[in-house]
This record gives C-alpha cells, structure tokens and sequence, in this order.
C-alpha cells in the first residue's frame, strides 16, 4: 500500500468516526427533544 492509499483509507475511518459521533449527538438530542 502506498503513503497517499493509507492516508486515504486513515481518512474515511477518521470521516467515519466523526459521523458515528455526530449521528450519536443527534439521537440523544433528539430523543431529549421527544420526550
């Protein structure tokens, strides 16, 4: 693997994880929001 194809795949798992935590945020306030 070269340098530029780990760093891309380094940044959709750093993407992903950001999403994760995101998708986290908004359920919880959300789901404060509902209730």
């Amino acid at each position: 693997m070269t340098e530029a194809g780990a760093l891309g795949s380094c940044d959709i798992q750093a993407l992903r994880l950001a999403v994760g935590l995101q998708t986290e945020e908004i359920r919880s306030a959300l789901s404060e929001l509902m209730e």
